[in-house]
């Protein structure tokens, strides 16, 4: 790799032709610097990340502009031209601090690195023209075709963003639109069982660290920027561990004592089983299933990090448990496969492979995986869904579906499990954080210390 421009368009190209996830080329691609003694400066890293997130969180609105000054049709272009005209865009139109004119030869320059020389001049041209006329582009009429602007100013496929407004009206799709288009902060969660938050804090601030305490989690800490802090002695011994906020939530609700056995359904990697752990104190029984071996050994490597002692991992299909019809626990929770569509933020390439059909595969997954963890609940204990989703389809509706048909269980509300943070996060009773309830505070689309990812949690009670 020759530098950080050089990384996102190699990693754009992983995402997009070869179905990688974001976070895995790029440990990849930046760990293959380190292992060739060609070590980007932490600077560079950090830019590497940036472009590579940010032309896939907004790679629709990219493309349109793209599209308005290239005379030969995208689809037509080789993939690494198209890639290098993208990240470029991206920091012509995204990053005030990258002067245009060094985006611009930049480009030119990665086209000969890529052995697309003869393709300089075209990348020159087409961003030379975008320059000078970036500013009269218009895009699809707000009032008159709303799905279609969202879909393309905000850079979510069309079908997501019907289902915004469909679900949540235009105003809420909008704040939803703009919000999971932006950079997410980097938050992370207390190991309680090594130290207190206000103590990690400190420590934090003396090794030069900006960060402050979540809103909504007695245990999250928001780090300004954090890219270092993945290599620092603190990550490593397990003072911590990446949670979103809004994930720190469901361990809170699943409301775990010590001696008591927690069934841990679809688990990997292991944050929130891990965390369930440290709520007890390692003094519960956690059993952490996940279909996929390598994905359950890294919840196994997550519990070694966190000095976790007390969980347990297995393979096994969770919707055929290989349990016996005895083995019962006090509280399972269900966190299935779903739509991701509250992480797109953190995950943007579910925008550019989830299609509309998918959802429907989903939801009889999660009604199945559902059905099997009811049967593994003891009378008088808790059972907790939750998903990464603000698609009601994957979520509440999922719930009444099942409470209708299985009358040993009655809903609970969640408010008294968060307690004072409760406030505005609950609806129904159940966990719902959704951006656009966020939108009354400080600016969260801007600013880094921004709201939590969209989840859904239900909790219920065995009572037969």
């Amino acid at each position: 790799m020759t530098g950080p421009r050089d990384v996102a368009v190699s990693a754009v190209n992983a995402v997009l032709l070869k179905g990688v996830y974001s976070d895995t080329v790029l440990d990849i691609l930046l760990s293959r610097d380190e292992t060739t003694g060609k070590t980007l400066s932490q600077k560079d890293r950090a830019l590497s990340t940036e472009l590579t997130y940010g032309v896939l969180r907004n790679l629709n609105r990219i493309d349109f502009i793209l599209s308005k000054f290239s005379k030969k049709p995208l689809k037509s272009l080789d993939d690494k031209v198209l890639n290098i005209l993208r990240v470029a865009l991206y920091q012509i139109v995204f990053l005030e601090k990258i002067p245009p004119y060094a985006a611009v030869n930049e480009a030119v320059d990665l086209a000969a690195v890529y052995g697309k020389r003869s393709a300089g001049s075209f990348i020159n041209g087409v961003l030379r023209s975008a320059l000078r006329s970036i500013k009269g582009i218009e895009y699809p009429d707000e009032k008159k075709n709303p799905a279609g602007f969202l879909s393309v100013y905000h850079s979510i496929p069309e079908w997501i963003s019907r289902l915004f407004i469909d679900t949540f009206g235009y105003e809420n799709a909008k704040v939803i639109a703009k919000t999971y288009s932006a950079r997410p902060p980097v938050t992370i969660r207390t190991n309680v069982m090594r130290r207190t938050r206000d103590e990690l804090l400190g420590i934090l601030a003396e090794r030069g660290f900006r960060a402050v305490p979540t809103r909504y989690s007695p245990h999250g800490v928001i780090v300004d920027g954090g890219g270092a802090l993945f290599k620092d002695e603190l990550y490593l011994d397990g003072s911590f561990t990446l949670q979103d906020e809004a994930s720190q939530l469901i361990p809170i609700i699943v409301d775990p004592k010590p001696k008591m056995s927690i069934l841990d359904l679809c688990a990997a990697p292991g944050i929130k089983g891990t965390f369930i752990s440290e709520l007890t104190n390692d003094g519960g029984i956690v059993l952490s299933v996940d279909i996929n071996k390598g994905r359950a050994k890294s919840i196994a490597d997550n519990a070694k990090r966190l000095g976790v002692r007390s969980l347990r991992t297995a393979v096994a299909d969770c919707t055929a448990l290989p349990l016996r019809e005895s083995e019962l626990f006090d509280l399972v929770l269900v966190d299935p496969p779903c739509s991701g569509l509250g992480t797109l933020r953190r995950n943007p390439e579910i925008k550019w492979r989830l299609k509309e059909e998918d959802v429907e595969t989903l939801v009889e997954n999660q009604r199945n995986i559902l059905e099997a963890a009811a049967g593994h609940v003891k009378a008088g204990g808790g059972l907790v869904y939750c998903v990464c989703t603000i698609n009601p389809a994957e979520g509440v509706e999922i719930v009444d579906e099942f409470l209708k048909s299985h009358k040993n269980f009655s809903s609970e509300d969640v408010s008294p499990f968060l307690k004072e943070v409760a406030g505005g996060l609950v609806s129904g009773g159940d966990l719902f954080t959704p951006p656009y309830i966020f939108d009354d505070e400080d600016d969260k689309v801007t600013d880094d210390f921004a709201c939590p990812d969209g989840f859904f949690a239900a909790r219920l009670k065995r009572i037969g």
